[in-house]
């Protein structure tokens, strides 16, 4: 792989003065001109790559568009169902509607790791024990006083 440094603009590589920069470039152009040609390369077919990864993903978002507009004109040219098969197989679709709906909804889950799954767990152990023993003390504080008030 090519070392590729980045420049800003206005900034330059050597931080010598101007006029000081400007014989060097000309005897470095001299003696290593094939240097700054495999730069200037390396900067160009970097470009084209970046171009090229956004040519790419331009042509799957322009299929995925074709591929839905197909779908579209597929329902579209579709005959209706007779009434009697609509009525008779409404029940089937909603169900079907419902488990694609909730496939959806579960490929949308992001699931926790291992240390945020331990995390949560041990959250609802302390919970769990913490509340248990605030209903016992309640339990043997009611207990308490019902028994001194039935005496």
């Amino acid at each position: 792989m090519a070392n590729i440094t980045r420049i800003k603009a206005g900034e330059s590589k050597e931080k010598n003065s101007p006029k000081n920069s400007m014989p060097e470039k000309n005897h470095q152009e001299k003696s290593a001109p094939e240097t700054t040609s495999h730069t200037q390369q390396t900067k160009v077919s970097t470009v084209n790559k970046k171009l090229t990864k956004l040519e790419k993903a331009q042509q799957k978002y322009e299929k995925k568009q074709a591929k839905k507009q197909a779908k579209l004109e597929k329902k579209a040219n579709k005959k209706p169902m007779p009434k009697v098969l609509r009525v008779l197989t409404a029940p089937f679709r909603k169900i079907g509607g419902y488990f694609h709906a909730s496939w959806q909804e579960l490929r949308q889950v992001r699931w926790p790791n291992r240390k945020m799954t331990w995390k949560l767990v041990s959250a609802v152990i302390i919970y769990t024990v913490v509340f248990a023993i605030f209903i016992m003390l309640l339990d043997a504080g009611f207990t308490l006083l019902f028994n001194n008030l039935l005496k």
